[in-house]
């Protein structure tokens, strides 16, 4: 059952938060450990990925008429979080330093606790009020079934870059050109 006014579509957006920082904890604690989880890693990147893509391709439309400095700055995080978790994911495959995973990991939940504030607690709410209950329903039920496409990037990285050879869908190695 959906939450009356809309509060399962603030709950889907806020769901997707806690699940990438649930990975990403789970991801701390394994380093601590001494075994760094490449998966967790990778779930926390696919996760991350389809959040900001169902935000880009959905919400920031909605909102940039009336929030457009707001929309502008939460895609420049976007940019900033898909820089970071490339990078992360970059020294784990270069076989990093526990230490290294760790700062470069506390870069990243620093990074995305501060948007996801941002977004839960100004955004989100803004969305239900503009939509309202039934509109909100809609969208709920498109986004959920949405898949990213192949190669996709967030708009801050969107352009000018190129996806070097090799490098696997979803926060690519780049290169501005």
């Amino acid at each position: 059952m959906v939450p009356a006014k809309g509060g399962g579509l603030l709950q889907l957006f806020q769901h997707a938060h806690h699940r990438v920082e649930g990975h990403l904890i789970d991801f701390r604690e394994e380093l601590e450990r001494g075994r760094p989880g490449a998966e967790l890693l990778a779930h926390a990147a696919t996760d991350l990925n389809q959040h900001m893509f169902v935000e880009e391709k959905f919400l920031f439309p909605l909102l940039s008429e009336k929030l457009a400095a707001v929309v502008a700055g939460l895609q420049d995080e976007h940019g900033r979080v898909w820089d970071l978790m490339g990078e992360l994911r970059e020294l784990l495959r270069r076989d990093a330093g526990r230490e290294t995973l760790q700062a470069g990991t506390a870069r990243l939940m620093g990074a995305l606790t501060a948007h996801n504030t941002a977004e839960d607690l100004g955004v989100y709410p803004d969305l239900l009020a503009l939509l309202g209950p039934s509109r909100a329903q809609a969208l709920l039920m498109e986004v959920e079934r949405v898949e990213v496409p192949r190669g996709w990037m967030c708009a801050a990285r969107a352009w000018p870059t190129r996806v070097l050879p090799g490098a696997e869908a979803g926060f690519p190695l780049r290169r501005d050109e």
